[in-house]
């Protein structure tokens, strides 16, 4: 049996069960078998039975089914492309007979130019009307049966073999042979009028690609000019104007750790900076970027000095620099506003980072006033300068912010300028930090006279200020 879809049954007018011819186009073998039909196969395939594919010999993609009539004979239906058998039938010269013209029309489907030969008379104008099946390629798959649904004599596909169907002529072809007649006299150039059209295509093609051959002056030894090594340098000057910094000559100092530079206090001023600020270059050649720290030095003013290290990690190749600031200027100012951060063990010290530090003008160790302009307390505390500080921020021991009673987020920070007077005596009170046993805190006070004195040094002392030792637990109040 054959199992097809239930549309190619409908072309060919059959139903489930029904006998039909099965014919291997390759070999022209043939064998009946019973239809199946089933909605699970495609409209282009089929499924067909191995013993029938052995008795057809079936070795290639495509198969030919026919229904067969009430009384066993095949109904011309189908095309058979592929019958050359009738071939003998071509020697029957009728040239006479323009009737015969209607053949040129089918020659572009099929290759052999013999469709001309075809003597029979009054059947051969019938095979136009197949024009309507003209997807002779249907021939490949089973799809092709889709003319069948027309009248019988679609089997003029077949042109050339069974005339048997040519019997079926009916009169509605004979016109379209009208037309044909006057092809005639050019029977065989329509057939190769297709195949002209696929190479100009393909032609075309090559023909751009030969433009790139007007590179032969490179064969002739030509030499290509040299590759700029730093094809995005820039001027200098240029650079200097875009980056509003100054020109300087870098020199290596291997003298210089810690990734950091020294310039002359001129150039410092120039820049609005100061000791321990951020700058940074910019190669004009390379287009490479460094930056580092500054430290002031007694050097040229047209000259920086850094670390053989920080030359080469920043592929400096130019004999100029330019040098610019990473930071605002630095703007001079009597007291600045500041976050405050508590620290302990700080030793009375307050710390600040050099941008505070330029713009209060302080040094190491100067004394530092800050009040809560909420509560009106006020402290005071050595200055320790630091780069790790963050910007806009003071950090302060701890236990001045207690025993000054500073509780804001912000305190107003300023230069000390009132005179600090050495202190040549003081009445303390004395008190544990942690527990009740006052007498012996008092005797280890007694004892660590000395030490006392040295902690006592590192801070400011004022009347009512409270702080605490607690490395020995002992709490002090300044009375007199």
């Amino acid at each position: 049996k054959i199992v097809i879809c239930q549309e190619n049954a409908n072309k060919l007018g059959i139903k489930n069960g029904t006998s039909v011819e099965i014919e291997n186009p390759d070999n022209s073998k043939k064998t009946t078998a019973v239809i199946e039909i089933s909605n699970m196969v495609l409209d282009f395939a089929g499924q067909v039975s191995k013993n029938i594919v052995d008795a057809l010999e079936f070795t290639g993609v495509e198969l030919i089914i026919r229904p067969m009539s009430s009384t066993g004979l095949v109904t011309p239906k189908l095309q058979i492309p592929k019958i050359p058998v009738l071939k003998p039938v071509v020697t029957p010269p009728s040239t006479s007979k323009p009737g015969l013209t209607p053949l040129p029309t089918r020659p572009p489907q099929l290759t052999p130019s013999r469709p001309m030969p075809q003597p029979t008379t009054a059947p051969m104008p019938q095979t136009p009307p197949p024009l309507e099946p003209q997807p002779v390629p249907g021939h490949i798959p089973l799809p092709t049966q889709q003319p069948t649904p027309t009248p019988p004599p679609q089997p003029v596909p077949g042109h050339i073999p069974l005339p048997t169907q040519q019997p079926t002529p009916t009169p509605p072809p004979q016109p379209t042979l009208a037309p044909s007649p006057q092809l005639t006299p050019t029977p065989t150039p329509p057939s190769p009028t297709p195949i002209p059209q696929v190479p100009p295509p393909q032609t075309p093609q090559p023909i751009p690609r030969q433009a790139p051959l007007p590179t032969p002056g490179q064969e002739f030894g030509v030499t290509a000019a040299p590759v700029d090594p730093y094809s995005n340098r820039i001027d200098v000057n240029m650079l200097r104007n875009q980056k509003n910094g100054v020109v300087l000559t870098p020199t290596v100092d291997n003298s210089i750790e810690g990734g950091r530079v020294q310039l002359s206090s001129t150039v410092i001023q120039q820049l609005s900076l100061g000791h321990g600020m951020l700058i940074a270059w910019e190669d004009p050649l390379t287009r490479v970027m460094g930056s580092a720290r500054i430290d002031q030095a007694m050097i040229g003013p047209t000259e920086i000095r850094m670390g053989r290290d920080t030359k080469e990690d920043t592929n400096i190749q130019s004999q100029q620099i330019v040098v610019y600031s990473t930071e605002p200027p630095v703007q001079k100012a009597s007291q600045i506003m500041l976050e405050v951060q508590s620290q302990p063990n700080l030793m009375g010290y307050a710390l600040v980072n050099p941008r505070t530090q330029h713009t209060l003008s302080l040094v190491q160790d100067n004394v530092l006033a800050f009040e809560d302009e909420l509560t009106g307390a006020i402290g005071a505390g050595k200055v320790e300068i630091l780069e790790s500080v963050p910007d806009n921020t003071i950090i302060i021991d701890s236990e001045i912010l207690e025993a000054s009673g500073i509780g804001s987020f912000e305190v107003k920070v300023s230069k000390n300028i009132r005179p600090i007077i050495p202190l040549q005596n003081i009445s303390l009170g004395i008190s544990p930090i942690s527990g009740e046993n006052v007498w012996e805190i008092i005797s280890t006070a007694r004892q660590n006279v000395d030490s006392l004195k040295g902690w006592l040094a590192n801070y400011i002392i004022f009347k009512g200020i409270k702080l605490r030792w607690n490395a020995v637990n002992i709490a002090c109040s300044i009375l007199t």
